[in-house]
């Protein structure tokens, strides 16, 4: 593609880059933003902070595999089939997501946070995150 940038032929070569560019300045202002938006909801107070630190290593660890994998991806499956292979993947990421993401629309904390403790896998008390997560120590040694 650079050679024929080079030479001065650019006739087909525009419009995947417009694409890209349409799709990083949207995904900036709006899409990409709702993970890290959401987590601020989702999570108690407490444990706010260790939540989005965590969610946020593991938001990069995923770009860097998917970045990491795409060559061979693209030798096994071709170009074609790697961006099928991702729309999979997001696609199946919006089914999860409507499935298990609670609704968090005109709700205030105190009602999310009840919410969480009582429809959790294992539920648990405040207090006892507080202290599995060694919180309380922290506070007090503030």
């Amino acid at each position: 593609m650079l050679s024929n940038i080079v030479s001065g032929h650019v006739e087909k070569y525009w419009n995947p880059m417009m694409c890209i560019l349409v799709y990083t300045s949207a995904g900036v202002v709006g899409f990409m933003s709702i993970p890290y938006s959401m987590s601020a909801e989702l999570f108690p107070v407490e444990l706010r902070g260790l939540a989005q630190s965590l969610l946020a290593i593991i938001a990069n660890l995923v770009l860097f595999v998917a970045l990491k994998i795409y060559p061979f991806l693209s030798e096994f499956l071709g170009e074609y089939g790697v961006q099928w292979f991702f729309a999979a993947v997001s696609f199946g990421s919006v089914i999860f997501i409507y499935i298990f993401l609670p609704e968090t629309h005109r709700k205030e904390l105190p009602e999310m946070q009840e919410y969480f403790t009582n429809n959790t896998a294992f539920p648990m008390e405040y207090d006892t995150l507080r202290k599995f997560y060694g919180i309380e120590e922290a506070v007090t040694a503030l």
